[in-house]
């Protein structure tokens, strides 16, 4: 079997999001089984994969004319770009795959695959779909920047709907509203349902730390992550305890971080939080074992990744409530979306009350046992077996 995947969305971006992690261990999986993988991806992608030992068969595909740095949203949205049109340029020159599968929905992975299923009708499509865009009014961050992401995903649906072979999607609520959506327009291939994993045997091969951080934050530094929101969220937790800091673990582009870092300076808050910047995921985990509680302000998610490696490193989690957490609704505190000084009450009650936190960490520790990486993979393998 050979399998194609096309990961354009990381631009010139080197910072690994919780849907890299997911396409670059089943790909490892997929090695060890003997299948030939290929990825088409731009350089930012491909500085991760070797980092991350990845030794898969890379085509590039060029994702910037003249700066080779993504200041601000408008260079990443160049890059999907101009690496859309790069891939469809190389296309007529990839040799034969049994299957292509697009690890996003962006339209850089899409229109790629779609015009090379047009080319080729015995090859094999699976999209991987991991969020839903709400309407720009919904969503935090540039209206006009939402509003294209909006329109820019439900073109790429109506082209998966057009031409793929299945889809994927996660086993939530979130993944369920998707499957209503397609389903509305009458797909009428496969739809399966898949899940996330965490490293199970790295985090368990790492010790447990002194804990040098009340909580700590991991993702994406963009708005609908939620990071302008956990700092003010964090200002109110010091104003009971001036002593407290947080950790930040995540990257953005040049511009995002430079608000972040004014927005900390403006809230008074220099000394209660830390911006670690991208970390590898030795020293995630580190972090993470280094912290007393986990916090997510994210306010749009397919899965959750993070999460679920918070709660395999023990700790508890206050998170806002969304569809994507509804398998963890017992095993962490969800807030309603927005509502700050609950969010921030929360955080209190978890860093003094240990019975609380206790029962937590139990509850999380039975849920995220279900979820390796070698079942997933196992269970991915079987998918790509029944398409072929």
């Amino acid at each position: 079997m050979k399998i194609l995947f096309i990961s354009n969305g990381s631009g010139m971006g080197t910072a690994k999001s919780g849907g890299m992690t997911r396409h670059i261990e089943i790909a490892k999986k997929l090695l060890k089984k003997g299948i030939e993988v290929s990825f088409l991806t731009t350089i930012g992608s491909y500085s991760t994969y070797k980092a991350e030992g990845l030794k898969a068969r890379f085509i590039l595909a060029r994702a910037h004319i003249f700066s080779r740095k993504e200041k601000n949203n408008l260079g990443r949205a160049l890059s999907y770009i101009v690496s859309t049109f790069s891939s469809l340029l190389l296309l007529n020159r990839l040799p034969e795959y049994d299957i292509v599968y697009t690890t996003s929905d962006y339209f850089c992975d899409i229109i790629p695959a779609f015009f090379l299923k047009l080319s080729r009708p015995d090859l094999k499509w699976m999209a991987m779909i991991h969020h839903l865009y709400r309407p720009p009014f919904k969503r935090k961050g540039n209206f006009i920047i939402n509003s294209v992401a909006f329109l820019l995903q439900r073109f790429s649906f109506k082209l998966i709907r057009s031409q793929s072979a299945c889809i994927l999607l996660y086993d939530t609520l979130e993944g369920k509203t998707i499957q209503n959506l397609f389903l509305k327009h009458d797909y009428a291939k496969k739809i399966f349902s898949v899940a996330n994993g965490v490293d199970l045997e790295l985090i368990d091969s790492l010790p447990m730390l002194p804990k040098k951080y009340d909580a700590c934050f991991a993702g994406g530094l963009r708005a609908s992550k939620g990071i302008f929101e956990i700092i003010r969220i964090w200002s109110l937790v010091v104003k009971q305890n001036n002593q407290r800091l947080l950790a930040i673990a995540g990257g953005g582009t040049i511009k995002i971080v430079e608000q972040v870092k004014r927005e900390i300076i403006r809230s008074d808050l220099n000394k209660n939080i830390l911006l670690l910047g991208p970390l590898d995921q030795v020293e995630l985990i580190k972090t993470m074992k280094a912290s007393k509680i986990f916090v997510s302000a994210s306010q749009e998610e397919g899965w959750g990744i993070a999460l679920y490696e918070a709660l395999a490193c023990g700790l508890p989690v206050v998170a806002y409530r969304l569809p994507a957490f509804t398998n963890l609704k017992k095993a962490i505190i969800g807030i309603d979306m927005f509502n700050q000084i609950k969010f921030a009450n929360n955080i209190r009650e978890l860093l003094t009350n240990e019975n609380l936190a206790k029962k937590l960490i139990e509850s999380g520790r039975d849920i995220v046992k279900k979820y390796s990486w070698k079942q997933i993979a196992e269970t991915e393998l079987k998918i790509f077996q029944s398409i072929n």
